[in-house]
């Protein structure tokens, strides 16, 4: 019950990083809408009574792109939201390793100015903010790498990450965990160190990859469709319904919204760049219809500005 009432807790905490980051974004009118969307959002109530690590980690992902943001915005106090970008990325990657990617290409996007606040400002000063936030981020993974070299002998994040590999890609893989999947793994035991079993699988997959290379690179765009397909893969019966009408129209009015805004991309780069990294993540291990949803509040967002371009469409006067 305390983690239920937390991630309630967390859901008002992500509704306030949705209002500030749209305001940011767009303006008060969709800031509002996103709001309102997100609080309809089936799956974002679902999550808040289960026992997943979702509901936290979208706190990190959102307050790390909100901050990325004001990091390229904000003259006075750069130097601050540098270092809150960092910190909440690192513990975000903490959370969840895909984390880590996002931040890499939110990096990149700013040192090269693709971001549209980043584009402002002078070069030297792009990369002293990028590299205040790595060290940041490096800072806040330090600890944890130091703790895993002690237990392993390796600076890994991560000890799963070549048998999540395994499970999705070997003769009986695809988008899915599935009873043959794991069957077609290669044996491992208890008694193993991690590392050990880590060695079994990186050997296992990177040969299974050099000789199944066109049947990798289907498993992939199989499971880049499955991560962003409407249908849920956590619920049935008519929460799945429900969910399913929901996630539809989420992703048509984002695309729409996002079209309609083309010239205007740079101001989306960081919501562009994580739909990007977690989709190119997911595609190469195993996808879940909930490991999209951190990005629910970035759809929300562009989802509100699709509504809006309805409303003044077809109601002119109307004031939200």
């Amino acid at each position: 019950r305390a983690v239920y009432g937390m991630q309630a807790l967390l859901a008002v905490v992500i509704a306030g990083l949705i209002y500030l980051t749209a305001k940011h974004m767009v303006g008060q009118q969709i800031a509002i809408l996103a709001v309102f969307v997100y609080a309809l959002d089936p799956l974002s109530l679902y999550l808040s009574g289960s026992f997943q690590t979702e509901q936290l980690f979208t706190v990190l992902t959102v307050a790390s792109v909100y901050f990325f943001l004001k990091a390229g915005d904000e003259r006075r106090s750069r130097i601050a939201f540098a270092v809150l970008f960092g910190l909440f990325g690192g513990l975000a990657a903490l959370t969840r390793s895909v984390a880590g990617p996002m931040f890499a290409g939110l990096s990149v996007g700013g040192l090269f100015g693709w971001e549209h606040g980043f584009a402002r400002i002078r070069r030297y000063e792009r990369n002293f903010i990028i590299a205040i936030a790595s060290v940041a981020f490096l800072g806040t993974l330090a600890p944890w790498l130091v703790r895993n070299y002690k237990l392993t002998g390796e600076y890994t994040l991560a000890t799963l990450t070549w048998q999540a590999l395994a499970m999705g890609n070997n003769d009986m893989g695809g988008p899915y965990m599935t009873k043959e999947g794991l069957a077609a793994m290669p044996p491992t035991f208890i008694e193993q160190g991690e590392a050990e079993r880590e060695a079994v699988y990186k050997k296992f997959v990177s040969e299974w990859i050099i000789e199944n290379p066109d049947r990798f690179l289907w498993f992939c765009f199989w499971r880049a469709i499955a991560f962003w397909s409407p249908l849920p893969t956590f619920v049935t019966g008519a929460t799945a319904m429900v969910a399913f009408t929901y996630n539809t129209m989420l992703l048509v009015l984002a695309v729409a919204y996002g079209y309609a805004s083309r010239k205007r991309s740079s101001i989306f780069f960081p919501f562009y760049m994580s739909f990007i990294t977690f989709t190119a993540v997911y595609s190469i291990t195993l996808t879940y219809t909930r490991y999209r949803l951190p990005l629910y509040p970035f759809l929300e967002i562009l989802a509100s500005g699709g509504l809006l371009m309805i409303f003044e469409r077809y109601s002119s006067s109307a004031k939200l």
